[in-house]
């Protein structure tokens, strides 16, 4: 059985060579709450830099209409303070974040690549199954995928 805690990892010089940076994708759940807090502790283990990302998925098309334009602006707004909450909360991790619009396994691959991230670190559902997006990412993405199981 596998734990989200990463006190097993040692300070192997390899290890803190391969993982400079680590992309959280976070949908604000309890479980990505429990991926970020195994990637936390991953990066303070191995000295890589976190960076947060929440994907909002759009709905019909803003650019047509003014309200749908508006609602996305106000969730982007809401997932930043949340985000800026998150990054405050960190200690001895160098982070930064980012909301991104647009379909959440596409957009969570290429921020991954465009950072030049080493990995790419989600939670998984309550039936410890991959979600569509995590299975999406999986498809698309170029680096390795941490998928932490809930607490049991």
């Amino acid at each position: 059985m596998c734990s989200s805690s990463v006190a097993f990892i040692p300070r192997i010089g390899y290890l803190e060579a391969m993982i400079k940076t680590i992309l959280v994708a976070t949908d604000f759940t309890p479980g990505a709450d429990q991926a970020q807090d195994f990637a936390t502790e991953l990066a303070r283990q191995v000295g890589a830099k976190l960076h947060l990302l929440h994907v909002i998925e759009p709905i019909g098309k803003p650019a047509e209409d003014p309200d749908i334009e508006e609602f996305h602006l106000q969730l982007n707004e809401q997932a930043l303070v949340k985000l800026n909450e998150r990054i405050a909360q960190l200690t001895d991790v160098s982070a930064e974040f980012s909301v991104v619009l647009g379909h959440r396994p596409l957009v969570i691959a290429e921020k991954a690549h465009r950072l030049n991230a080493d990995c790419i670190v989600m939670g998984m559902r309550g039936d410890h199954s991959a979600s569509a997006v995590g299975s999406g990412v999986v498809q698309r993405a170029d680096v390795p995928i941490i998928l932490v199981p809930p607490k049991r």
